[in-house]
């Protein structure tokens, strides 16, 4: 791998890791929200900070991302910052989840342009990026572990969020510096047609602005074609595009919808026997992080699987949903080691699964695609965040029902 590609790698892991810690920070403080606003309050905000997103990334499919690549990333950013410093002194549900909502959108723009530069680099970045995402959560978890020993709770979950907030910081600046600029990433830009060369510049303006109009589901297929010399690139209609990636969008739809169907609510509701509430929620988060991390990384090392194997996994991880709520209501799986067992096994299978999903993707369409590809990829992830966290909801309502 060249050195600028190392580069862009690395970064991409830190960019991972960066734009889901503040996500994984209000899903972590699960303790403090809890005793603040009730138990319940964490399956609305999972709602909160995923339904934002799929709203932005069916506007950003359909027309493209509405700013520039380092506008979305930079705005991105200093939004989550902002949410991150607001949390720990907001004193009404309504305003936490109006917050939680806006992060939900910031989440989305930073995630549909980082997926979307992926599908540019190719896929061994993309399984950077996710492995960076694996990695917040564990990293959060560790921390706020680590900050629940402070004097306060006041004090604690403002070194809690504190992390998350310069985190933020730091990733404007690896983007600008690190990705935005290399070598690596303006040659792939520049090999996709994303990018004006010297003899680009002998297209006229009318045609460049054809090239460079957002595609809409009506677009028709454009024949190669070459203006002064210059090779213009099919391109594909967004109809076509999800016919191309339909078995890829079915997967990452069932894995997502799995996940949040179950994580973080139903899993906080886990019972120990032998550990407190609230340590026991968070050996678990713990546990389901670090394998998720596992899963994502393992990809990178060495991917098996094809479509249809993808497909075939994702449809078996629907038997998580009956195996977890039965460690809930009713309580016929009781033991700690069972259910730390079925947590690490549903965190693994997510990591993996979720990460085969988006890096077979984008590979089957063209390189000039792949970019638009990533988006549609990340749209469909984010559906199968927001419908799981609705069923996750549902289910609640249903095993409270149960426990009455």
């Amino acid at each position: 791998m060249h050195e600028s590609s190392r580069m862009v790698y690395a970064s991409m892991i830190m960019l991972g890791l960066g734009y889901l810690a503040p996500y994984n920070s209000v899903l972590t403080a699960v303790d403090y929200f809890s005793d603040k606003f009730g138990s319940g309050m964490e399956y609305y905000l999972a709602a909160a900070l995923v339904c934002p997103n799929v709203i932005f990334l069916a506007i950003s499919v359909v027309y493209g991302l509405p700013l520039s690549e380092r506008a979305c990333i930079v705005g991105g950013f200093l939004t989550l910052l902002l949410g991150c410093a607001s949390m720990p002194i907001l004193q009404w549900e309504w305003s936490i989840l109006l917050v939680a909502f806006l992060m939900g959108l910031a989440t989305a723009m930073t995630q549909g342009t980082l997926f979307s530069i992926c599908g540019v680099c190719g896929p061994s970045h993309t399984a950077a990026l996710t492995t960076g995402t694996g990695m917040a959560g564990t990293l959060i978890c560790l921390i706020r572990m680590a900050t629940k020993g402070a004097p306060s709770e006041h004090i604690s979950v403002i070194s809690f969020f504190s992390f998350s907030a310069v985190l933020c910081v730091a990733c404007v600046g690896i983007f600008i510096l690190c990705v935005e600029s290399s070598e690596f990433y303006l040659h792939r830009q520049k090999e996709s047609g994303r990018t004006s060369s010297d003899k680009e510049t002998k297209v006229s303006e009318h045609d460049r602005d054809e090239l460079e109009a957002p595609l809409t589901a009506n677009d028709k297929m454009v024949s190669h074609v070459d203006v002064d010399g210059v090779e213009i690139v099919e391109a594909i209609s967004t109809k076509d595009l999800i016919w191309k990636l339909r078995i890829g969008i079915v997967s990452v739809v069932l894995v997502f919808l799995v996940t949040l169907a179950l994580f973080p609510g139903v899993i906080s509701e886990m019972r120990s026997s032998n550990i407190g509430n609230d340590w026991w929620s968070l050996i678990l988060f713990t546990i389901f992080n670090f394998t998720d991390t596992v899963g994502k990384f393992v990809p990178s090392v060495s991917q098996p699987l094809g479509l249809n194997g993808l497909l075939i996994g994702a449809v078996m991880r629907v038997a998580f949903l009956p195996l977890l709520i039965i460690c809930v209501s009713p309580s016929v799986i009781s033991w700690d080691w069972v259910q730390a067992l079925l947590v690490a096994a549903f965190g693994i299978s997510n990591g993996f699964l979720g990460t085969v999903a988006m890096m077979l993707g984008p590979e089957q369409v063209d390189s000039n695609a792949r970019n638009r590809a990533g988006l549609v990829m990340v749209f469909f992830l984010t559906s199968g965040l927001a419908v799981g966290s609705w069923v996750g909801v549902g289910l609640k309502q249903a095993m409270d029902k149960t426990s009455l």
